[in-house]
């Protein structure tokens, strides 16, 4: 191949759907990706920390009656740990993106290397230094590259460099640069790697329990179209081809998933880079991160989905140990008809089922087939075809309060307190429990979920902490505490109404000692004695559109603003409840679980909630502790094991604690109000009371029996109890409750929930013979076990 030109390799073109960017994110542009790999014989001198990258971000006009132009915003600097430097002969040299199309080379964009005393001499032409400085790349101290000119056709939109020391050239070789990357590699020829995965590791040094190392899979790229940018390390030098990012998974692109840390010993769907080729076999120096952290937030930032790159990035989260998920697939239609007909028969009257009948054929025949393609065609292109409509339709979309209609309420043991254990010590207790679970999510301790020998995705877990709803007009927003670039080492806490802010870990990152916690939540009850007239939080139990215009108008103000991205990140919410009345143990249990789904009211606790926060631990003043937990972000098996880790902590009363306390500082966070918005907290006061009121919760524990005695019988316990709901039901209401089950399609990468329609004509037939008054118990037994089994098939 001749010095100096270039080649264009196409791909074949599939339609794509590209990943949707937050409006806080990054912008995209239009363009190419280049990614250097770079290796090195040699272990570079250590160094102290330095700042070595600059996150490289165009902004290209590009109209069809001007030449192409380019302009380079270089955007944020982002402090890197480096450890690592080039070999002293490349001290003086830096690079500079240069507009060749103003000094005759074809239009082309050349990387050009310098040094102090002017431009080098590359593929027999001198380059002219162009020493505007919004052209220079970031690369603030030297830096290797190439010896050739790098050529790309088109624009460079992002550039990726990475960083590894080359080993001896043999099978298996693993090509190592320190203690924080490693890439793996199953293959090496006497050119460079032939299958290469990318894995960014956080405390490699840490060995696992069982000695492994701790590894994870991170994720790159598919690019349609790409180029060989690479012209040899010497003049003459073979020339290797990169010719495609193939994907392992699919990525969903309708939610934006920002950077995040990577836990320890988590397994994340990657990209294979699967080249014929990919270097020559020349050897090259460079300077590369040895922050984990800092690494993982530069490719994010570098790489971008656009016109020509599909980007399969998501920090967030975790997926199972050791295994890639199957996606979801797309269901037999007829089968799905199927199943919606037998749910409709025992709902409606004959003449009604017709009709639906018909509908349901004429449907079949024409619209079905162009949908169902469609519907294959997403599932090829997404993880999961169902999650990104769920996440939106089911609860994102919705207008309706929180409150009882989407977020549940949990009521955890009661837990046998010793005399001197106030309120305050309670919430100490289980602020630094679910403080150390949120610790174990972030490290990847967990074990992994699993129904009988197949795993489920643990990517829910990544979502509970620090994760609010946004309301928005019309549809709100997820803010994921997982994209916080930052961990946050903060909670807050509600006391009648008013709201405060205090740390629970140290800046080493461990929980604060419980003596500490203790501490923080006595101050904050001496601060808030009375209760609060105007409490902004009540407003997050209202319509959310409602929510939404009262949450603009406070998010103009300056310092209203910082109050609620306050409480936006925080880990979670604690509530310090007032007393409520309850006369006797088993109202008390009842009373408590409305506390735990609305508050009781705006008399009672409901001004002492921020609904918008996915954990809320309420803390009653008779030693009750319960969650209140706004579902969008995850199904409840997350959130039950977070309870069942924070009531074994309790009765372990396994607590850290320091005798040397630290110094902590509580923040009050108060919201300056207009008369307008006054108003509307006090419209709000009495829809919560007309939720609350409109309510009736009895807690009751059926004692007779258990699972044990339907699986006696030959009937599943899950289908037991949906025909016992079927039952009850119908002798209340006379009709057929069109009920609603719901099934985990956790087994199934980013798998949340489906539905299960328990009515259908086998459940009438046993709920007829149950309340008919003449059937034989042979004849109601087969009956039920005829209805329980086809509700078994159907799931």
């Amino acid at each position: 191949m001749e010095l100096g030109k270039w080649e264009k390799y196409p791909v074949e073109q599939k339609p794509l759907e590209y990943l949707r960017i937050h409006e806080n994110g990054f912008i995209l542009n239009t363009g190419v990706t280049l990614i250097f790999i770079l290796f090195s014989k040699t272990f570079p001198i250590k160094r102290k920390k330095r700042k070595i990258w600059r996150v490289l971000k165009q902004d290209v006009p590009y109209p069809h009656f001007k030449p192409p132009s380019i302009s380079i915003d270089l955007g944020e600097e982002l402090s890197v740990e480096s450890s690592l430097v080039h070999e002293n002969r490349f001290e003086k040299m830096l690079y500079r993106l240069v507009d060749c199309d103003k000094h005759g080379f074809d239009g082309k964009f050349f990387l050009v290397q310098f040094n102090t005393r002017g431009p080098m001499v590359l593929s027999n032409k001198i380059v002219i230094p162009f020493l505007d400085i919004n052209w220079h790349c970031g690369l603030r101290h030297p830096f290797f590259i190439s010896r050739e000119e790098i050529c790309i056709e088109g624009l460079i939109d992002r550039i990726l460099v990475v960083y590894v020391r080359r080993t001896k050239k043999i099978q298996g070789a693993r090509y190592r640069g320190c203690r924080d990357y490693e890439t793996d590699v199953h293959h090496v020829d006497e050119f460079g790697i032939c299958r290469m995965i990318i894995m960014c590791v956080c405390e490699l040094q840490v060995p696992l329990k069982d000695g492994a190392v701790t590894q994870n899979k991170f994720f790159l790229c598919r690019v349609e179209s790409c180029w060989n940018v690479f012209k040899g390390w010497i003049p003459g030098g073979s020339c290797r081809i990169l010719k495609e990012l193939t994907h392992s998974v699919a990525f969903n692109p309708g939610i934006w998933y920002p950077f995040a840390r990577f836990p320890i010993d988590q397994e994340y769907s990657s990209y294979n880079i699967n080249c014929e080729k990919l270097f020559s076999a020349s050897p090259t120096t460079g300077r590369r991160n040895s922050s984990a952290a800092s690494f993982q937030r530069a490719l994010c930032s570098l790489i971008a989905c656009n016109d020509r790159i599909s980007v399969s990035y998501n920090g967030c989260y975790m997926r199972s140990k050791n295994t890639t998920l199957p996606k979801l697939p797309v269901p037999d239609p007829k089968k799905t008809l199927s199943h919606f007909l037998n749910f409709a028969e025992p709902l409606q009257t004959r003449h009604e089922f017709e009709r639906t009948q018909l509908i349901v054929n004429e449907f079949a025949e024409k619209e079905l087939p162009t949908l169902q393609k469609l519907l294959e065609q997403r599932a090829a292109k997404l993880n999961n075809w169902l999650t990104p409509w769920w996440l939106n339709v089911a609860y994102l979309q919705s207008r309706t309060p929180l409150p009882v209609v989407t977020s549940p309420g949990l009521v955890l043991p009661r837990f046998s307190w010793s005399d001197k254990e106030c309120q305050t010590d309670i919430a100490a207790k289980v602020t630094q429990a679910a403080t150390k679970f949120h610790l174990k999510v972030l490290k990847g301790e967990l074990p992994q979920d699993m129904f009988g020998k197949t795993p489920f995705d643990m990517s829910q877990y990544s979502l509970i902490f620090g994760t609010t709803r946004i309301p928005k007009n019309g549809c709100d927003e997820i803010r994921y505490g997982c994209s916080n670039e930052n961990q946050q080492r903060h909670i807050i806490v509600l006391h009648n109404g008013h709201v405060f802010t205090i740390p629970v870990l140290t800046n080493a990152g461990q929980p604060l000692p419980l003596s500490t916690l203790k501490t923080l939540f006595k101050e904050i009850v001496e601060r808030s004695p009375q209760r609060l007239d105007y409490s902004v939080g009540i407003v997050s139990s209202d319509n959310r559109d409602k929510w939404a215009e009262i949450y603009e108008q406070l998010k103009a103000h300056p310092s209203n603003s910082i109050n609620l991205s306050c409480i936006e990140d925080a880990l979670f919410a604690v509530c310090l409840d007032q007393e409520f009345e309850a006369l006797e143990d088993d109202e008390e249990k009842d009373e408590f679980a409305k506390q735990c789904l609305h508050g009781g009211g705006s008399k009672s606790n409901s001004c002492n909630r921020w609904f918008d926060k996915t954990l809320q631990f309420v803390i009653g003043k008779n030693g009750s502790v319960g969650v209140t937990y706004e579902h969008t972000p995850a199904e409840g098996p997350p959130v039950a094991t977070m309870t069942d880790f924070i009531c074994d902590e309790i009765y372990a009363n396994d607590f850290k604690d320091d005798s040397t306390m630290t110094k902590e500082e509580v923040k009050q966070l108060d919201f300056e109000l207009n008369d307008s918005q006054r108003a509307q907290i006090k419209r709000s006061e009495k829809q919560i009371d007309k939720t609350a009121d409109d309510l009736d919760v009895t807690l009751h524990t059926f004692k007779s029996y258990g699972k044990n005695f339907p699986k006696s019988v030959g009937i599943s316990p899950d289908s037991y109890i949906q025909m016992a709901f079927q039952l009850a039901f119908h002798r209340i209401h006379s009709a057929v409750p069109p009920t609603y089950e719901t099934a985990t399609l956790r087994k199934f990468a980013d798998g949340r929930t489906e539905n299960i329609r328990s009515p259908n004509v086998l459940a009438n037939v046993f709920v007829k013979k149950m309340t008919s008054g003449h059937a034989s118990v042979t004849d109601i037994y087969d009956a039920l076990k005829a209805a329980a089994d086809s509700h078994k098939n159907y799931t």
